[in-house]
């Protein structure tokens, strides 16, 4: 398969041939799943505000408004939630501490997580 791909060392396009190598599997590599646009209720902008989250709690919050949508409990399994695990349970610990979540450990298995949008 040929195709035109740009190359700006050159600073012209180039024709590029795709080869297929036996026993190497020619599966293009997935991107990650985009959570697309979230809508983030003023009560989280300024609890987050007031903690100094970081950006990897500004992400794992957006991950769970986004899934919020869709269910009451998410479970917030490391590849959901798109960090190093560590960092994952420091944001939801962080998270809970500011009054945005419940959290309901499950026992070695990733945390079942629930979006609270009132002061409480």
């Amino acid at each position: 398969m040929t195709r035109k791909l740009y190359s700006p060392s050159a600073g012209k396009w180039v024709e590029v041939e795709t080869v297929e190598i036996p026993g190497v599997p020619t599966a293009k590599p997935k991107r990650p799943k985009s959570h697309g646009f979230v809508m983030v209720p003023n009560l989280w902008r300024l609890r987050l505000r007031e903690v100094n989250a970081c950006g990897v709690v500004y992400h794992v919050a957006m991950v769970v408004l986004d899934l919020s949508r869709w269910s009451e409990w998410v479970v917030l399994s490391n590849v959901v939630a798109g960090v190093d695990r560590h960092a994952k349970y420091d944001a939801i610990e962080l998270l809970r501490k500011a009054g945005l979540i419940l959290v309901r450990g499950q026992g070695g298995k990733s945390p079942r997580v629930k979006a609270l949008f009132r002061k409480e």
